[in-house]
């Protein structure tokens, strides 16, 4: 199954996360919206891509409204990544 790895920076830290292409996949095609959700710093946030915008969008975990976007980040995709 292809992975797919996102990878950002937010307030001076490195976020990298590894999720299936499919979860993509059904985002771009409006199936199912696609949430990410890392932690830094001990604050929990979630984050969305905004394919149209070419942005992804922080969230604070379980917040509707934005606090912050990034307009620099990196989506590889691979069979061999693996969940650290």
């Amino acid at each position: 199954m292809v992975k797919v790895a996102i990878s950002f920076n937010w307030v001076g830290h490195h976020i990298e996360q590894i999720v299936d292409f499919n979860l993509l996949k059904d985002d771009l095609n409006e199936k199912d919206d696609f949430w990410g959700e890392f932690i830094c710093n001990g604050i929990v946030y979630q984050y969305q891509i905004w394919w149209n915008a070419q942005q992804i969008v922080i969230f604070n975990k379980g917040g509707v409204e934005p606090i912050g976007h990034i307009d620099n980040f990196r989506i590889s995709f691979s069979h061999t990544f693996t969940k650290g």
